[in-house]
């Protein structure tokens, strides 16, 4: 009786030790596969990362010759618009003749002008930043405007009309300048003009 309690206390501390045993392995199993897959997990994570930043690296490089190339086109043409709104007060000539063409040509100017800016604005906008791109996206909705009312305009002017004294050039000018006009009264020529200075200096850094 005694040999067989204690052949059944043997079996079941060493069942226990056994059963601690592969406890012990298992866990040690499990930590050492979890710390594994933690290793290579990292490993791909941080090679990624170094892909990236190589990738941004070659983008960036890239992208400041070009907003570079989008700061000068864009300044020029804004800069010519300005010195035409300059002469906003558009002449008034004795020969009715020469007052039409005389200012149908400043008024096509503006227009050309400004179908160039919206061009360039909408080309190269998504090389700035969101500020950037609201404030130029703020301009070309008022030339837009501008250009939409003068193609109105044009298209309404035939033989029997283009002397008729509300059809004359000056009367569009008078009626619609105040669009573009606002554009440097609200101060936002300048201040492209000025965010652009800035970035420009920042690209040469």
């Amino acid at each position: 009786m005694n040999l067989f309690l204690d052949i059944a206390i043997s079996i079941t501390i060493g069942a226990g030790s056994g059963y601690a045993a592969v406890r012990f392995l298992g866990k040690r199993w499990i930590d050492h596969m979890f710390a594994k897959s933690l290793n290579e997990h990292q490993a791909k994570l941080d090679r990624m990362t170094n892909e990236l930043v190589e990738k941004l690296k070659v983008e960036y490089g890239d992208l400041l010759p070009k907003r570079t190339e989008a700061i000068q086109t864009i300044s020029k043409s804004v800069i010519k618009l300005r010195d035409l709104l300059k002469q906003s007060d558009i002449s008034r000539f004795v020969s009715c003749q020469e007052e039409f063409e005389y200012n149908s040509n400043y008024i096509d100017s503006v227009t050309n002008i400004s179908e160039q800016l919206i061009n360039h604005i909408t080309t190269f906008d998504i090389l700035f930043s969101k500020t950037d791109s609201l404030l130029l996206n703020d301009i070309k909705e008022s030339l837009a405007l501008y250009n939409k009312k003068h193609i109105y305009y044009e298209n309404s002017i035939t033989e029997e009309n283009c002397f008729d004294p509300e059809m004359q050039p000056s009367v569009f000018w008078d009626d619609n300048k105040s669009i573009l006009l606002d554009l440097e009264s609200s101060g936002k020529f300048q201040e492209l003009i000025s965010r652009f200075r800035d970035l420009n200096k920042a690209n040469t850094l």
